[in-house]
């Protein structure tokens, strides 16, 4: 589509103000669904929930809000920030996400929305050095423009493998499911759930909304803290700004239906949680943890368990478990959904020498003699 007739169809509106971007709810949830969005990590509930706690770090609202004669097409939940990449000071325009991201993706309904959004990019280019997005699905509508329509534009472009998330298919019988996964998962699970009644009669809880959930709430962060994740820190808790972050999420996804807390509780002691998302016919498991004085009796494995059998007998299509394809969820799958980060860097010398050294010369130092050397010598 040539430029005159991209201009004439479509408008790209630059949303910089909170008020503004709070104001696009309606209009995001509308393109959310014609879009097919089958993950809730670009819902404007998720991404006003994360600005809320992370955008007070530097960054600037930089929303791209793509129209057709008046209608919504196109989202790109952006924000501008100014980091350095190997000591090149860059002005980086990446999706709003951090750590705490597990996908990403730019809403689109309108193919041609692509065009439009890049074509406003490459105007604005004086802006910025490097567009980022990270986390992506790859083959998603995202992944498959940025492919094609970086270099269509001259623009240099990369990208970094991210870990793969594990994903259980539930779209078939539990028990034949079951039966495929390995010998020492299926007996480990009958011992466990043995030894683990001996403690006294357990239960399976679902919290979803009303007054119980202010005390789950914070039964989940207490029991998701009470592992190793307390002690790296890495837990919801354990930061200020992730907490402000499911705070906010939890009431939004309980009033729009997505949230399920579940717990197994033995007695009236709960000792394992899960932070379940219900969303796009699947079951999205964001965060997980268990009581560390029953890691013997695994009930982090009892619970996951429950929710895969749940999956099947509810017609949900996937649990996908997110995050890294760590050992612990491969027991449950060997499908694993691959996700990469694209960079796409503008024609500036600060882009061009940051690409060059994170691509280029980076690689070559660690793979050489010399940079593994230099591992060995600092890594200590």
């Amino acid at each position: 589509m040539n430029a005159p007739t991209l201009t004439a169809r479509f408008a790209v509106e630059l949303v910089s103000d909170a008020a503004r971007f709070a104001a696009l709810a309606p209009e995001w949830s509308e393109l959310a669904a014609r879009a097919g969005l089958d993950h809730p990590f670009a819902t404007h509930e998720w991404l006003s929930a994360w600005w809320a706690a992370f955008g007070d770090g530097g960054q600037r609202l930089s929303v791209a809000v793509v129209r057709s004669r008046g209608t919504c097409v196109g989202i790109a939940p952006l924000m501008l920030t100014r980091t350095r990449m190997y000591g090149v000071p860059l002005r980086r325009l990446e999706l709003m996400a951090n750590e705490q991201s597990p996908r990403n993706e730019v809403l689109m309904s309108d193919p041609h929305a692509w065009d439009a959004l890049f074509a406003h990019l490459i105007a604005e280019q004086g802006a910025w050095d490097a567009l980022v997005l990270r986390q992506l699905p790859e083959g998603s509508t995202t992944d498959a423009a940025l492919a094609r329509l970086g270099g269509a534009h001259g623009l240099r472009s990369n990208t970094w493998r991210a870990p793969a998330s594990p994903i259980v298919r539930t779209d078939g019988d539990y028990q034949a499911y079951l039966a495929a996964r390995p010998n020492k998962l299926r007996v480990n699970l009958r011992n466990r759930l043995k030894r683990i009644t001996k403690l006294g009669p357990i239960r399976y809880e679902k919290i979803c909304r009303g007054a119980a959930l202010p005390q789950a709430f914070e039964d989940a962060l207490r029991i998701e803290a009470a592992g190793w994740k307390g002690g790296a820190r890495t837990a919801i808790a354990s930061r200020a700004a992730t907490r402000r972050l499911y705070e906010r999420f939890t009431t939004a996804a309980s009033a729009r239906g997505w949230l399920e807390l579940r717990f197994l509780t033995v007695g009236e002691r709960r000792v394992a949680v899960a932070y379940n998302l219900r969303y796009g016919g699947k079951l999205y498991l964001l965060k997980q943890g268990y009581d560390p004085e029953l890691a013997e009796l695994a009930p982090a494995s009892l619970l996951c368990d429950e929710l895969v059998r749940e999956c099947f007998a509810e017609g949900v299509s996937a649990l996908d478990l997110l995050g890294d394809d760590e050992a612990w969820k491969l027991q449950w799958t060997s499908e694993c959904a691959p996700h990469r980060w694209w960079f796409v860097f503008a024609p500036h010398w600060r882009a061009r020498i940051a690409r060059v050294l994170k691509f280029v010369v980076a690689p070559a130092l660690r793979d050489a003699p010399l940079g593994a050397f230099l591992r060995r010598v600092v890594a200590p």
